[in-house]
């Protein structure tokens, strides 16, 4: 790991201003467009004939992969969301296109309802599922175990060790961007307290926070930093109220870690800045969402899962049944540049910094112990 001394000196040029915010796209009715006539506004459950985007391929197909493959993606809320659903719903969409296969997806499946889902797909032909979220990382493995044939994609978090034969791991690595968030944060904030709002305490969530953490300790910054869990990612009341009591507490700048609980988030920051004449800056992940708060977001976590579900759909048609994907920080996951709302010296040095976490000169720890 690089220490402090050592990366000080290499971001020597580092501004003592940084804003970081959140800035996010994935407007609804842009995303709309990408839907194909036939796919439901919600379906929660496979039927006889699913409802699904149609099986010819919108786009030749680059490769020709077994006829046999079809894939299903159970997705925990709404694929209109603009964030983390909209994201795994168009990676399916994406493999269909790649290689020309049937793909179906419900979206607003509970962990109860996970496995019952599934095997409705399985028993309908489906022989590859991809459960879209960390919740689902037991039932996707029960699955896995009682349907041998088939072959499961989970999202978890960190290497799971002894997983069944059949099962795909992708993991986001999401500790590596909050680490440059965090860095940025830290030189951007005037009141020198910074906070993280996220929904559920996760194994995720908490090595959020903590990368946040080492970012602070390693450049050596003497910021107050508050991480809070709303205990929902998709409640926007909760996180405007949590959001508002964080900036009476002398926050300034929020990093996000929510779903549709953004929109809550949000409000709190516009009314700070009407009512109270605070500038509270904010910084989000999944989609560009700067639309939704053009004056305060800096930047944003961009994903694209497309390239995960590429790699790893194409090595089951090769006949690797099992294996580990993490989404590569700097390409498939990235913070979006350039930075809004700074001056042009802190955007490189946040680039710089992006880059060296990119390519191992700067080791972010996973650290999913609460501190």
């Amino acid at each position: 790991m690089v220490t402090s001394r050592k990366l000080r000196k290499a971001l020597s040029k580092t501004v003592a201003v940084v804003a970081v915010i959140v800035l996010i796209v994935a407007v609804a009715a842009g995303f709309i467009i990408l839907q194909q006539p036939g796919v439901p506004g919600t379906t929660t459950s496979p039927t006889a004939t699913p409802t699904t985007p149609t099986t010819t391929p919108t786009t030749t197909p680059t490769s020709t992969p077994p006829p046999q493959f079809k894939l299903a993606t159970i997705l925990p809320g709404s694929i209109q969301d603009a964030d983390f659903n909209t994201l795994g719903y168009l990676g399916t969409l994406h493999i269909k296109e790649k290689y020309g296969i049937e793909v179906a997806y419900s979206e607003g499946v509970s962990v109860a309802d996970a496995e019952r889902v599934a095997s409705e797909y399985i028993s309908l032909g489906y022989n590859i599922i991809f459960f879209h979220g960390g919740q689902f990382v037991s039932v996707g493995q029960k699955v896995a175990n009682e349907h041998p044939d088939v072959v499961v994609i989970i999202t978890g978090y960190g290497r799971i060790e002894n997983l069944p034969p059949n099962v795909w791991q992708l993991d986001p690595a999401f500790h590596k961007g909050f680490y440059v968030l965090g860095a940025i944060a830290a030189n951007v904030t005037k009141t020198g307290v910074i906070c993280y709002v996220s929904g559920v305490q996760l194994p995720f969530t908490v090595s959020e926070v903590n990368a946040v953490i080492q970012a602070l300790r390693d450049l050596g910054k003497n910021v107050t930093f508050i991480p809070v869990w709303t205990g929902d990612f998709n409640d926007p009341v909760k996180a405007k109220t949590v959001t508002a009591n964080l900036i009476d507490q002398g926050c300034d700048v929020v990093l996000s870690s929510l779903n549709l609980a953004n929109y809550g988030l949000f409000e709190a920051i516009k009314e700070a800045n009407a009512t109270k004449g605070l500038y509270v800056l904010a910084t989000t992940k999944y989609t560009d969402k700067s639309s939704m708060l053009p004056n305060n977001l800096i930047t944003s976590y961009i994903y694209d899962y497309g390239v995960a579900l590429e790699y790893i759909v194409g090595q089951i048609f090769r006949g690797v049944r099992t294996g580990y994907y993490e989404i590569e920080f700097g390409k498939a996951s990235y913070i979006k540049f350039p930075l809004k709302f700074v001056p042009s010296e802190v955007n490189e040095w946040a680039m710089k910094l992006q880059s060296m976490v990119a390519t191992g000169q700067v080791t972010v720890v996973f650290n999913t112990t609460k501190p």
